[in-house]
């Protein structure tokens, strides 16, 4: 299975969503994956992109 590409949110309105920054989404399946900031070079991963438990283990 191939993977989306990365869409930007557009408000229907023209409005920014995010005063400070942008969300990222799957085009495939729509699931938010990340966020970044305007300014600077906040980019924020959501969680739920992080599924792989080979990959991503939590420490205890």
């Amino acid at each position: 299975m191939k993977s989306g590409e990365l869409n930007k949110y557009n408000d229907p309105k023209g409005e920014k969503c995010d005063e400070h920054g942008e969300f990222f989404y799957c085009s495939k399946c729509i699931s938010p994956v990340y966020w970044k900031g305007f300014k600077g070079t906040e980019l924020d991963i959501l969680a739920g992109t992080l599924d792989d438990k080979e990959v991503f283990k939590p420490k205890e």
